[in-house]
């Protein structure tokens, strides 16, 4: 089995973009009844979509823009892979939720490489079991290939198809600095924030969730934590979203897995070792309610997850 069947491509996008949004229809209070009570109850704050890992509290809501920041090769896409693969899981949301992911940072093989990898929790399945896997994926996740020079315009229109016609409830958009424009360095950070005013008010007018991955720019030293601060580009890009992550690596324990152990004994090796590879960590929530932050090791088949060599599957690919 290809996985052509995962792929859009040649999309009428642009027909797309002439509908009018509703969002900003005129009502009275009382036409928000329902939703007001809820968020007086907290109801609003268990409802959306969980993530992967029990002590991580956090529940993606409709009709948001999220940010996941960090430097190269912090596995800031792997975690948003993770995310909404996840997300496709039975119970794993208030409604059944299905990904549209665009990455110009892999090619479309490699990226369904990876999601078969996360879902299956095998490094190298079987040709059966890799179809299984697929069979699974092809309902719920969905890639669109074109990578050169794509706009914004262009993304945002392949969303509302892929909602409209395929019922897609979550896009991730890897990376924005992949998005093409006509910006120059003079008002590159003025496009930039313009692009995630754009999202963050296409997320309002359709209630589609999306995760951005975004870069942070270089600190002081490699050693430099992540922080709200570190975003690159413009500092409203950060006031348009809904949510920002910052994802930081272990240096010390990628310097020694790569032979660079300095001075230290053998049993300080290992207890770097020992340690988790990431740290993911919510520094901005607009909904309210939890900001929180969880240690994560990267094992062997690319997943993140909060005990050391911890492998996880869905089940659900056993029913496929």
């Amino acid at each position: 089995m290809g996985f052509d069947h995962l792929i859009l491509e040649d999309v009428n996008w642009q027909d797309e973009l002439l509908v009018p949004p509703t969002a900003g229809d005129v009502k009275a209070p009382e036409d928000f009844g329902n939703e007001a009570w809820d968020y007086l109850q907290g109801i609003n704050q268990r409802r959306g979509v969980s993530t992967p890992w029990k002590n991580f509290d956090f529940r993606f809501k409709d009709g948001t823009f999220n940010i996941f920041m960090g430097m190269s090769g912090s596995g800031k896409s792997q975690i948003t892979q993770q995310i909404a693969l996840h997300a496709t899981r039975d119970g794993a949301a208030t409604k059944p939720q299905k990904v549209l992911i665009w990455s110009a940072e892999m090619p479309t093989p490699a990226v369904v490489s990876t999601f078969c990898k996360l879902a299956g929790g095998v490094k190298s399945p079987s040709r059966e079991y890799f179809d299984k896997i697929l069979a699974y994926l092809g309902d719920r996740i969905w890639v669109y290939q074109r990578q050169h020079r794509v706009t914004l315009e262009e993304l945002i229109g392949i969303s509302l198809f892929a909602q409209r016609e395929l019922g897609v409830t979550m896009v991730i958009i890897d990376s924005m600095m992949k998005v093409h424009s006509k910006a120059n360095a003079a008002n590159l950070n003025l496009v930039q924030q313009d692009m995630a005013d754009q999202l963050a008010i296409t997320a309002r007018d359709t209630g589609l969730i999306f995760l951005m991955v975004a870069h942070a720019r270089k600190g002081e030293s490699e050693r430099s934590r992540v922080d709200k601060f570190s975003l690159k580009g413009s500092g409203g890009i950060t006031d348009m979203a809904s949510t920002l992550f910052a994802v930081n690596r272990n240096i010390e324990k990628s310097e020694i897995q790569k032979g660079m152990i300095g001075k230290r004994s053998d049993e300080q090796v290992q207890e770097v070792l020992d340690q988790p590879d990431c740290f993911l960590e919510c520094l901005k929530n607009r909904e309210g309610g939890n900001m929180p932050s969880i240690s994560l090791h990267f094992n062997e088949v690319g997943q993140f997850v909060e005990k050391k060599n911890e492998i996880k599957r869905i089940q659900e690919i056993d029913n496929v």
